[in-house]
């Protein structure tokens, strides 16, 4: 995936929040709050039955979104209880409920069904259910801005590979090196393609120094504390995005991605890498081909090694 379509996608999941806060707030003002504005805080009828539903609520919530997150053969059946159960609540809590707690669990169980209905994957949910609670949570709390702030721009410079590509931080280590030392040929060119912090390729310069290793890496604070590891190897670190790396000079080239980018990265690799090379994947195969090596079952981790025609 490529940082526009990147894009395209988290504007998705925001379009999801709005369109939620929307329909909510929307019905809230045809359906005027009782005892209070919308936004007011409302009289409760009941503190102790207050009380208990505001313990519940986000239980029931969760409970609504992950039925509807069951298999898709049950899919059509299965929808009617998450929409039944959020309907229900809704229908008979809110009179107990603070209207700013109400307005944000209907704006986090309204995106979690959108999400259902549109087969978003299946951990989409829960997290737009979260959301606009979370908000609701932490504006209870008087908390600095700036920390905000700061954990946007410590999870940005962690988790970039994340937000461009849908790759997460894996980190291979030690076990991952021990196979690649075995599978390599002597005196190999090897790009490890989103290498965080050199966790593999430090140990396997160990195991086998004839290796030519490079590293390239683009999310900011793994890729620092990279090149603080191995500014003393033979290892060469680079800054950048591996879909802009050229594969043609390197003999093997390993990643422990996700399965978003796989077909794309098995495509470029097929374009680039010379034949007899190797391409191998931690833990997510290339879909609808054959590995020419598959992972050992009572082995970990499990490599997917494929040989370029």
């Amino acid at each position: 995936m490529n940082d526009i379509q990147a894009m395209r996608e988290f504007v998705r999941l925001f379009n999801l929040q709005v369109l939620a806060a929307f329909l909510v707030l929307g019905l809230g003002a045809l359906f005027p709050v009782a005892g209070g504005e919308l936004f007011g805080v409302m009289t409760l009828r009941s503190s102790r039955t207050a009380g208990r539903l505001l313990e519940i609520a986000p239980f029931i919530g969760t409970i609504a979104v992950l039925l509807a997150c069951f298999p898709r053969q049950n899919r059509r059946f299965w929808w009617r209880i998450p929409l039944l159960l959020t309907v229900l609540f809704f229908g008979f809590a809110w009179p107990w409920l603070d209207s700013l707690l109400f307005v944000c669990l209907g704006i986090g169980a309204t995106a979690a069904l959108f999400a259902c209905f549109l087969e978003e994957p299946w951990w989409r949910p829960p997290m737009h259910f979260l959301f606009a609670p979370l908000l609701w949570v932490a504006l209870q709390r008087s908390i600095s801005p700036l920390w905000y702030l700061s954990a946007f721009v410590l999870l940005f410079l962690v988790f970039r590979g994340a937000a461009s590509g849908r790759v997460p931080l894996f980190l291979s280590g030690e076990p991952a090196a021990r196979r690649l030392a075995a599978l390599l040929p002597g005196e190999a060119a090897m790009l490890d393609a989103g290498a965080g912090i050199a966790s593999l390729l430090l140990p396997l310069s160990r195991l086998r120094p004839d290796l030519r290793l490079v590293g390239v890496e683009n999310a900011p604070l793994p890729w620092l504390i990279g090149w603080l590891r191995t500014r003393n190897t033979k290892i060469v670190w680079r800054w950048g995005n591996f879909w802009r790396h050229p594969l043609a000079p390197y003999s093997a080239v390993y990643c422990f991605l996700s399965p978003a980018p796989m077909p794309e990265l098995w495509r470029k690799a097929k374009r680039e890498m010379q034949p007899e090379s190797l391409f191998i994947s931690n833990a997510f195969p290339v879909p609808d081909v054959e590995p020419d090596l598959p992972p050992d079952a009572k082995s970990e981790p499990a490599l997917y090694v494929y040989r370029l025609d």
